[in-house]
């Protein structure tokens, strides 16, 4: 195909532009005592805005869990603009795209939109995070809203597991609460506007906020805009991002579910390892290895060799209370025996045998594959350094890598230290097995 010079001084600018990013390692920048993630990629047509909040289901407990979620719904149409109506209908004719979410130790607020409108947006995010203008029309139809929600998780009866399991993995009342529906829709109704002013008071202020920024943007207008914005509040008592959230115990937990047509198994391996330390950057790979979808050693060997499972996922969760490793599998109520034993015995096998060159080289090459299409657009560049940067902020060594520097890592990731992370994650000693099903099999902590 023919490329104009037109065509080749673009190519060219992309280029570099993604040259640069490859080994940016960005700093915060601190505006009214607020921490600022600042992420300039020249020429991007598209601005996004984020607030992350230390929060969540962590600060709630039995009587109040679930007021985070709500408040997440009711602050995104808190912005005085809007004038007491949806925000959807104010942002509707630039055309942005938006969302939140409540996680176990954060609240998260987004937008994004074409760069012309960064100011408009950063003004957005900034107002409602800080100084949101909660009004009783908004939480009357969010709390709809989050009813209906809550309700449609009742149709997976795998709900009964996960809050199951919750009540016996943490040791935090908003944590233990995550998963439990009925009392998170009981608690609802009592929620007043009082309630959700005075908890986004308490817990949204300077020491547990970051924002980031990213796109072409004019910095000192954006800067003036967060310093209008930020207020500082006095009196902030400093709070812990490591706090002990999980008990460690090992168990075997059964749910009985008699119209089950299959059994689900969930694993969970907890850590109280700090999250991002010195060997975080290699835990995404572990997850790949150890259960990509499709791929992966659980796959290869219930899967592909015994056909024991149709699928056998392992999944990374990184947060506060530390990294966390589950494995999510589904098999015939026949094979829930077969299976458990063969899932760690799989597991002690690599604990004690490094993996084949062969399997190695695959499992690389998988994953530079699926880094080397992340996209270098606002939003790809800003998921690839907030969560990172978020769950640091109280830390004076950062732990911070460039896009090049976990690649370079991965590349040179030998075989031994790969069983080293096996046997160090995978601890059965504070390993929890929990599985829904129709019948209770013969499995205890004395078979793992």
């Amino acid at each position: 195909m023919h490329i104009t010079s037109k065509n080749k001084k673009k190519s060219s600018k992309n280029k570099t532009r993604k040259h640069k990013l490859d080994k940016l390692i960005p700093k915060i920048t601190k505006i009214n005592d607020y921490s600022v993630l600042f992420l300039p990629l020249p020429n991007c047509k598209i601005f996004y805005a984020s607030a992350i909040i230390y929060g969540g289901n962590i600060i709630e407990n039995k009587n109040n869990s679930g007021i985070s979620h709500l408040l997440e719904h009711v602050i995104m149409d808190s912005w005085k603009k809007c004038n007491k109506k949806s925000c959807f209908h104010y942002w509707e004719k630039y055309g942005t795209y938006s969302n939140a979410h409540t996680g176990n130790t954060e609240i998260k607020f987004w937008r994004q939109g074409l760069s012309k409108y960064a100011n408009d947006i950063m003004d957005y995010i900034a107002t409602i995070v800080v100084n949101p203008f909660i009004y009783q029309k908004s939480i009357t139809k969010e709390k709809a809203a989050v009813r209906n929600e809550l309700t449609t998780y009742f149709n997976n009866p795998v709900w009964k597991l996960n809050n199951f399991m919750d009540k016996h993995l943490y040791t935090k009342d908003g944590l233990i609460y995550t998963n439990d529906w009925p009392q998170q829709i009981k608690n609802l109704k009592n929620i007043k506007k009082n309630d959700l002013i005075q908890f986004a008071k308490k817990y949204f202020h300077q020491d547990r906020i970051l924002f980031v920024v990213a796109g072409d943007y004019n910095k000192i207008q954006i800067t003036n805009i967060l310093k209008r914005k930020l207020k500082k509040k006095q009196n902030i008592r400093c709070i812990s991002f490591n706090p002990s959230c999980y008990t460690l115990q090992k168990k075997v937990l059964f749910v009985k579910h008699k119209d089950a047509k299959n059994t689900k198994i969930r694993i969970y391996f907890p850590s109280i390892t700090k999250t991002f330390n010195k060997d975080s950057h290699y835990y995404p790979f572990i997850s790949q290895l150890i259960g990509s979808s499709g791929n992966g050693i659980l796959f290869d060997e219930l899967r592909t060799k015994l056909n024991l499972v149709y699928g056998a996922k392992c999944n990374l969760l990184n947060n506060s209370c530390g990294h966390f490793f589950f494995i999510t599998i589904s098999t015939l109520d026949k094979n829930v025996l077969k299976v458990l034993f063969k899932f760690f015995e799989i597991i002690e096998k690599y604990k004690k045998n490094t993996i084949s060159d062969k399997k190695l080289s695959h499992f690389k090459n998988r994953y530079l594959f699926n880094n080397f299409n992340v996209k270098w657009n606002s939003s790809g560049i800003a998921s690839f350094f907030e969560d990172t940067i978020f769950y640091q902020l109280r830390k004076s060594d950062k732990n911070i890598l460039s896009y090049n520097q976990i690649l370079k890592k991965i590349k040179h990731l030998s075989k031994d230290k790969i069983r080293n992370l096996i046997r160090s994650i995978f601890n059965t000693e504070q390993c929890m097995v929990g599985y829904i099903g129709k019948k209770k099999v013969n499995f205890t902590i004395k078979d793992f």
